[in-house]
């Protein structure tokens, strides 16, 4: 009865659909909608255990998708589907639902397993990010504030030093050293965060492999999938 509440508020009859368990990922419950006549859909539960404003998510996403269509109007954005009401998400029962296009003909991999791949990916990473680089920032927010501070990430780090047991230090030496000697990365961080000449973007600020579709076959890149996760940089 769930799924037939939430497919239909996407415009869908759930029974002319079958309903399995797709991708790698571990935050958000994704499915693959399969119809009969061909036609497939991918359905996500958001976590909210993890993101806790879905609505944030789908905006910034709404925001970039728009602007995109007007800068870019041949670039493949992929932009989840409103639901028959005109929402960008179907609440249900307390949980947040979104409707994804299916891209035909593309694939996704965990790890690089060769060059190609590595190089298709980054360069979606990287197409996605110029294209985006003259957006109004005004609208947009964090998914998850300060998930991606590294300043305030380096402040609990050394916090945690302070609070250790001497057992604990004894047992994590050699990689507490280690990681102290990268505390220049996290100085360069605030400066660049700090200065007036490096102006906030929108980023995706996932970019790992799987979240980039390539062409079945010739691992063309295709596009940059999943949502943009964060906003400023700042």
């Amino acid at each position: 009865m769930v799924n037939i509440v939430i497919i239909k508020a996407f415009g869908l009859d759930a029974a002319d659909f079958e309903m399995q368990r797709f991708g790698s990922g571990h935050i958000n419950n994704t499915f693959l909608l399969s119809g009969k006549n061909g036609e497939k859909y991918v359905l996500q539960k958001i976590n909210t255990n993890v993101f806790k404003e879905p609505w944030v998510i789908a905006r910034n996403q709404r925001l970039a998708a728009d602007y995109l269509a007007q800068k870019a109007p041949d670039y493949l954005f992929i932009t989840p589907i409103k639901t028959t009401a005109g929402e960008e998400l179907f609440v249900f029962e307390d949980e947040y639902w979104r409707l994804i296009p299916f891209i035909a003909g593309s694939m996704s991999v965990d790890q690089a397993d060769n060059p190609k791949q590595a190089y298709e990916a980054a360069k979606e990473f990287g197409k996605m990010a110029r294209l985006l680089a003259g957006i109004d920032m005004s609208g947009f927010k964090a998914t998850i504030p300060n998930f991606h501070n590294l300043t305030l990430r380096y402040s609990a780090f050394q916090d945690a030093i302070r609070t250790a047991s001497e057992e604990r230090k004894r047992f994590s030496e050699a990689l507490v050293e280690a990681f102290l000697g990268y505390s220049d990365i996290a100085v360069t961080f605030e400066k660049l965060k700090t200065s007036s000449d490096f102006g906030d973007r929108v980023m995706h600020h996932d970019t790992k492999i799987n979240n980039v579709l390539l062409q079945q076959g010739t691992f063309e890149g295709l596009c940059v999938c999943d949502r943009i996760r964060s906003c400023p940089v700042s």
